[in-house]
């Protein structure tokens, strides 16, 4: 991979993405697709996660269950844009 992310860590990042989870205000409880991610992946989200924290594209939010947000909006979407996600650059005006 260009990026250095893999299919499985792409995911959760438009996961996040899609939600529009950019703050601490609009995190995401990554547990609940939990169940189908494993299925999918053969992965521990949790790990993944960590992984993402660690390299400084996701920030764990400081409750008793885990929630997570973009924490690098631009390293994000380039890392989406690479690998032909559906990210918009920026926003679209309609003429």
């Amino acid at each position: 991979m260009s990026c250095g992310l893999e299919d499985y860590e792409l995911d959760i990042l438009d996961t996040l993405f899609s939600r529009r989870c950019f703050t601490h205000k609009s995190s995401f409880n990554l547990l609940r697709v939990c169940k189908g991610y494993q299925r999918q992946f053969g992965r521990e989200i949790v790990d993944v996660a960590k992984k993402l924290s660690d390299e400084g594209y996701i920030t764990q939010k400081k409750k008793s269950d885990p929630k997570y947000y973009i924490s690098d909006y631009d390293k994000t979407r380039e890392a989406l844009r690479l690998h032909e996600h559906g990210v918009i650059a920026g926003r679209i005006r309609h003429l």
